[in-house]
């Protein structure tokens, strides 16, 4: 091999070696992207708000009780930085009812610890005058903050089709995000 040919092929090699070097970079990237993502989800608070419901017979006719719970299925602990609660009849709305903080706020502020079972928040719990034979819709939305700075928001819709027999529910969905 002369000395034109050898240097070609030292030449080729290099831009060769560049290119896989590039390629393994570009790979390399990508896992990192998929590791962090990874380790930002597997490493936060998922809060999981559970609902009850009761009727309660006063002298004044049945109210219904509606009860609320948080249970952190997440790996960190969460805390509670805000709840929404709303409860509409037929449409229109019996309750509507946000907690951001304050003096005297019970809920807002609260820890939820990983593995514990869900507890009651007695926050979330309200007494409403319900219409029999209606269909009650129950939205509850709290938003918590895990170790670091993001906010994460849980929401539980629900909806009770009640008559004076019964009540039956029928679960909408749940969404949580980050926000």
């Amino acid at each position: 091999m002369d000395q034109g040919t050898s240097n070609a092929v030292i030449a080729v090699a290099t831009a060769v070696n560049v290119a896989v070097t590039a390629v393994y970079a570009f790979f390399t990237w990508g896992l990192w992207i998929v590791t962090s993502r990874t380790f930002a989800a597997s490493y936060r608070p998922y809060v999981e708000v559970s609902s009850g419901h009761e009727r309660v017979s006063s002298a004044q006719g049945t109210d219904h009780k509606f009860t609320f719970g948080l249970q952190n299925h997440g790996a960190v602990p969460a805390q509670v930085v805000r709840w929404d609660l709303a409860i509409r009849q037929d449409g229109a709305a019996l309750l509507d009812k946000q907690e951001t903080g304050g003096a005297g706020t019970m809920g807002v502020g609260s820890a939820v610890f990983p593995g514990a079972p869900a507890v009651e928040v007695p926050a979330f719990t309200e007494m409403v005058p319900v219409r029999p034979a209606s269909q009650i819709e129950v939205e509850a939305k709290v938003t918590y903050r895990g170790l670091g700075k993001k906010t994460h928001t849980t929401r539980l819709r629900k909806v009770l089709i009640m008559s004076p027999e019964s009540v039956r529910y029928f679960f909408v969905d749940t969404t949580i995000d980050e926000e």
